[in-house]
């Protein structure tokens, strides 16, 4: 009896640890968009953090969701995220430089490595690691 409390006391955690799927929403008509998985991502290697870098990966991450959909909708889904998520003159306008390139870039290659695609759109080397 006690070691079908503690399994199910180990499954439990296990399912409450597991990051949740979540969908991409706003009136974007989503033609068949993923789920991806809302997961932490930290910045690794011996640079110091790197804001160009998290953009551009997490708008890969966007894009590869919507690549199904065309180019159209993928710039549509990442203006949304600039946004959302870049309300100072600088940032937005980062953001903003980069929508077309990576929308292009996805769409050409749907297979391709977000850190790819990011050093063809901002030329520079950029990572991810699961914490």
């Amino acid at each position: 009896m006690m070691k079908m409390a503690l399994l199910v006391a180990t499954l439990c955690g296990i399912v409450l640890s597991m990051p949740r799927d979540i969908k991409l929403d706003g009136g974007i008509d989503e033609c068949g968009a993923k789920y991806i998985k809302l997961i932490k991502f930290l910045k690794t290697g011996d640079d110091k953090f790197d804001i160009v870098c998290e953009m551009c990966l997490d708008m890969v991450l966007i894009a590869e969701t919507y690549a199904e959909c065309g180019e159209a909708e993928v710039e549509a889904a990442l203006e949304k995220k600039c946004d959302k998520d870049f309300s100072s003159a600088a940032t937005d306008k980062l953001c903003r430089s980069m929508i077309e390139k990576i929308a292009h870039e996805v769409i050409e290659d749907t297979e391709e490595d977000p850190s790819k695609v990011c050093y063809k759109v901002i030329h520079k080397e950029c990572s991810y690691s699961m914490v």
